[in-house]
């Protein structure tokens, strides 16, 4: 991570980006497993948000489908 947005990078519209999610390092097993069921958000509720405060409206869904669509295809066996 940096303190750049990804408009400040030549992203084309033929690039991919790769997303990386990495566990919080500073949180315990015992306080994760402190937390409510209810306080943990699914990844696929947090991502709207997140592609929200780097894309337009219709460039983060539109980044959103194609990622699940990703996602869909990678986890077929």
């Amino acid at each position: 991570t940096d303190e750049h947005r990804l408009s400040d990078y030549s992203i084309g519209p033929d690039s991919k980006l790769n997303l990386v999610i990495k566990q919080p390092e500073k949180a315990c097993p015992e306080e994760t497993a402190k937390r409510e069921p209810g306080q943990q958000k699914a990844i696929w509720q947090m991502l709207p948000e997140i592609l929200a405060k780097h894309f337009t409206h219709t460039d983060a869904e539109k980044v959103l489908q194609q990622l699940q669509k990703s996602c869909e295809q990678n986890l077929k066996i």
